[in-house]
């Protein structure tokens, strides 16, 4: 079935030059409702809203990219004396996008969780954002036994569950996901869903597995700034520069500047960005970072070092045998590029290294 029935719509209300657009907007979103609609596109979804309601109902582009058939995903709502706002809040819910209130209408986006997938989700996943939203962290980390089926850490640090428990209940009650989402950025972590299960990891590493994502970015004789801006904002990728780089470049260049790239990735991008400019980057612990190549950049002492957990260690090498007379090449791999089944048989393996050497220890004592 399609729309039954809606409240008056306040179209007249809306002008386009009204001062006063906003609070109207607000008014009508407080306004009674009943809607059901069933098995729809979710485009024509959010059209037949706008249609209903007068108000007008945007998503960002690229945003139905995400859902599990794209712009083909359907469905299904049934609202019963509820305000527009808190339908709105149903509908997007399930698809992990949310909405704000701007001067031309309603605006829908992806969730931070939903972007950080870095690809289109599975129904699955979608399910993971909304369990986060709706857990109450506070009292669910006092009995962890109930998460560890759903949260998988790949940080490495001692007892990461301790430390999530102590910033969650410093962080206090709230949305699940703000609350999930606020804990892991005082610890340096981000979250994300993968399959059923909820990753935990560092920051970095997050920006790392959005610099393999694909984008499209077109950005002709515009200044370096927006573009940027708009890189940060196509790869859901924090992107600053030193103080004074910008500056720094010829005037042509930094006012001027055009790229222009159909599914490349954002490292890709980057690299392409860098060339054109003679700046380098590096990947800080929440932004990609441009620099001047010549300026020496500050490295935490020891004593900043003491103070955060390892984020992502060396943990193994991978020697890659040699013809006689050849060179012999090795490669360092760090924690977050393994599997969580190769993760898990390293600890066993150390496990049982460290009995044998305790054992070994033991027996060597002199008496």
């Amino acid at each position: 079935m399609k729309l039954l029935t809606a409240f008056v719509s306040v179209v007249t209300l809306l002008g386009a030059g009204d001062p006063g657009k906003i609070v109207l907007i607000e008014q009508a979103l407080d306004q009674t409702m009943q809607f059901e609609i069933e098995d729809t596109p979710v485009l024509e979804a959010l059209g037949t809203l706008t249609a209903e309601t007068g108000v007008d109902i945007d998503i960002v582009p690229g945003s139905v990219d995400l859902l599990p058939y794209g712009s083909s995903t359907q469905v299904s709502v049934i609202l019963k004396n509820l305000s527009l706002r808190e339908g709105m809040a149903r509908f997007l819910q399930p698809l992990g996008m949310t909405f704000e209130v701007t001067a031309d209408g309603v605006r829908v986006f992806p969730k931070p969780a939903l972007l950080r997938i870095g690809r289109r989700a599975t129904w699955a996943e979608l399910d993971g954002i909304a369990f986060v939203r709706e857990t109450d962290w506070p009292a669910a980390v006092q009995a962890p036994e109930t998460l560890r089926s759903r949260l998988q850490f790949r940080v490495e640090v001692e007892d990461p569950w301790s430390l999530l428990a102590t910033a969650v209940t410093r962080t206090g009650a709230g949305p699940g996901d703000q609350v999930l989402t606020l804990a892991c950025q005082s610890l340096g972590w981000a979250w994300f869903p993968e399959g059923e299960k909820i990753v935990i990891l560092s920051s970095e590493n997050q920006i790392r597995r959005q610099l393999s994502h694909p984008i499209s970015m077109r950005c002709t004789h515009r200044p370096l700034i927006e573009a940027l801006q708009q890189l940060a904002r196509r790869a859901n990728v924090p992107v600053r520069h030193e103080p004074g780089v910008l500056a720094s470049l010829p005037p042509r260049t930094r006012q001027n500047f055009s790229l222009l790239v159909e599914e490349a990735t954002v490292g890709e991008v980057l690299e392409q960005i860098a060339a054109a400019t003679g700046l380098g980057y590096r990947i800080a612990e929440d932004a990609v970072v441009f620099y001047h190549p010549g300026a020496v950049v500050a490295q935490p002492d020891e004593a900043d070092r003491a103070k955060k957990p390892r984020r992502d260690p060396y943990v193994a090498k991978l020697a890659l045998p040699a013809k006689p007379g050849e060179v012999q090449v090795e490669i360092l791999i760090r924690q977050s590029e393994l599997s969580p089944e190769a993760i898990q048989a390293r600890r066993e393996l150390i496990r049982k290294a460290d009995e044998i050497l305790r054992l070994e220890l033991k027996e060597s004592q002199v008496p």
